[in-house]
């Protein structure tokens, strides 16, 4: 799931249909794959858990020393 935000952040087309069609296979629910390469920082559809990762791994992205 990091990847495809962190893909998602870098605009990395490609990566970020790897990773979505990966955790698509795994079982992982459309509208989370949705949330996480969003463009708006709109993650209520998220558990709490999922949403603390997308969090992490678009700071992580932007800015690495945020961390």
């Amino acid at each position: 799931m990091i990847g495809g935000v962190v893909a998602a952040v870098a605009g990395s087309e490609y990566a970020k249909k790897v990773h979505l069609h990966s955790l698509s296979v795994q079982g992982v629910q459309v509208r989370w794959l949705r949330q996480l390469t969003a463009d708006s920082n709109d993650e209520s559809a998220l558990p709490d858990t999922l949403r603390a990762l997308v969090r992490f791994a678009r700071k992580a992205a932007i800015d690495p020393r945020q961390i």
